[in-house]
């Protein structure tokens, strides 16, 4: 079973996506065209670019390459829309307040520590 992603965080892999479909339409291709440059299926090309499916990270090259972007390029964007808390801590600039998105609440498996020891911390008295 898959987590559903919070939705300001679905709504940055929207983004993501939305990018990855601009560039390729600037640069006059289809998702035909991509899917044959990267060897898969149009269908995935079409998840990707609406945010239904993430891009994995070892196909952030490919991709690139796809799409005639320089590397460091792509990889910047994809850390700012689908790691936003590693972009935050890399570069100092939180992705959910530049794109006017509601931070998601700590769940037990994103909060420090593990459940039952949160749980004791929280009900210790000051």
């Amino acid at each position: 079973m898959r987590d559903r992603l919070p939705p300001s965080a679905l709504m940055l892999r929207m983004r993501f996506g939305a990018t990855l479909k601009g560039r390729r339409q600037d640069l006059g291709f289809t998702q035909g065209d991509i899917a044959e440059r990267l060897g898969i299926e149009a269908n995935m090309v079409s998840q990707v670019e609406r945010g239904v499916t993430a891009l994995p990270m070892h196909d952030l090259q490919r991709w690139a390459a796809a799409l005639r972007m320089p590397k460091a390029a792509l990889a910047d964007r994809f850390a700012f829309y689908n790691l936003p808390d590693f972009y935050c801590a890399r570069y100092n600039k939180d992705p959910y307040a530049v794109e006017e998105l509601a931070r998601p609440a700590l769940t037990a498996r994103s909060a420090p520590g593990r459940p039952a020891e949160r749980g004791a911390r929280d009900r210790r008295e000051p």
